[in-house]
């Protein structure tokens, strides 16, 4: 039925109708051909920014992990043996250092290996110190 049909219309207008299938065909595949590019540029563009953004804050945490890690390197430096043998020396000595307050959220634990447990607390709040031991137990 379709093959009778075009043998009635002329030949100019099987050029026209042909040669716009063609440009539609071409416009069409075009447009799938730059949504693909378009789409494999933006992951790769969005790969490259998470990538920044990785490495940035990766560099902020060594940062404050190196510091963190100094800190408490000088303060083991100055812990003496008479201090390791008096817990309640211990726990003044560092009171004393703002450091465990300022750079860690709940302060610190000092553990004993000798004894395997905890000997010294150094808590800013021991409200915070009561809801941590209330979610444990």
């Amino acid at each position: 039925m379709i093959i009778s049909r075009l043998q009635d219309v002329s030949i100019k207008t099987k050029v026209t109708a042909f040669t716009l299938a063609v440009f539609g065909a071409s416009l069409l595949l075009g447009g799938l051909y730059a949504a693909h590019i378009l789409r494999k540029d933006m992951q790769r563009q969005l790969g490259e920014q998470q990538m920044a953004i990785a490495s940035l804050e990766a560099e902020h945490i060594n940062f404050e992990l190196t510091d963190r890690i100094r800190g408490m390197q000088n303060i083991a430096e100055r812990i003496t043996p008479a201090l390791v043998r008096s817990p309640k020396e211990l726990q003044k000595f560092l009171e004393a250092r703002s450091f465990f307050t300022q750079l860690f959220n709940a302060g610190g634990t000092c553990t004993m290996f000798k004894f395997s447990a905890p000997v010294v607390f150094i808590i800013e709040s021991y409200s915070l110190w009561n809801q941590y031991h209330s979610l444990i137990l």
